[in-house]
């Protein structure tokens, strides 16, 4: 057996991504309640699971025209470099708060934009409109 002529990786790729793109919407789909603290981490599952799109079509192509796994290789090192390049953006999750080095429980990690923990975001002051004195 080839190589450049199997197709287990598309095969693979073909049966399983299009479940992992849709589980990924769906935690998309979690994360619209949370738009005010998560606008970023909402962007970001929107961009793994284009990119798992990609890779879930890529896989059926080679295996409706009967090419090679070398041509679904292909585009995956160009959504693996696309990722890499916006890895920032991508991949805003940690698993420790930023401030005190705690682990983060899952409703932060997927729902806080600020990586932190609840009792460290503090609600910003708002300012009052200065008065000028009367002389």
């Amino acid at each position: 057996m080839d190589f450049f002529e199997s197709q287990l990786i598309s095969q693979f790729v073909a049966d399983n991504f299009y479940w992992l793109f849709l589980g990924i919407l769906v935690l998309n789909l979690t994360q619209r309640k949370h738009q005010k603290t998560a606008q970023k981490k909402r962007l970001a599952t929107l961009y793994l699971a284009v990119a798992a799109l990609v890779l879930y079509s890529a896989g059926q192509l080679v295996l409706n025209y009967e090419v090679g796994d070398i041509y679904l290789l292909l585009v995956l090192v160009i959504v693996v470099g696309v990722i890499m390049r916006f890895r920032d953006r991508v991949f805003p999750f940690t698993l420790r708060c930023v401030q005190s080095g705690k682990r983060l429980d899952m409703h932060s990690i997927l729902y806080r934009d600020s990586n932190t923990l609840p009792e460290f975001d503090e609600p910003e002051p708002e300012s009052e409109p200065e008065q000028d004195p009367q002389p």
